[in-house]
């Protein structure tokens, strides 16, 4: 398995959560929610894997 910095990846995570965020704002709103959702999903994976660090 390849080495990870964690928190790099954490803020890779959380850059891409905000870009998608700003897109959703001039979006429509159906658009707005599936990028919403995509946004959530990049935060939780980002917090999964600092909690995977601090267990380690």
């Amino acid at each position: 398995m390849p080495w990870i910095d964690y928190g790099d990846y954490a803020r890779n995570q959380s850059d891409w959560a905000h870009s998608l965020l700003k897109k959703a704002i001039k979006s429509d709103p159906a658009t707005a929610e599936d990028l919403g959702r995509e946004a959530k999903e990049a935060m939780h994976r980002g917090a999964t894997h600092l909690r995977q660090k601090e267990q380690a």
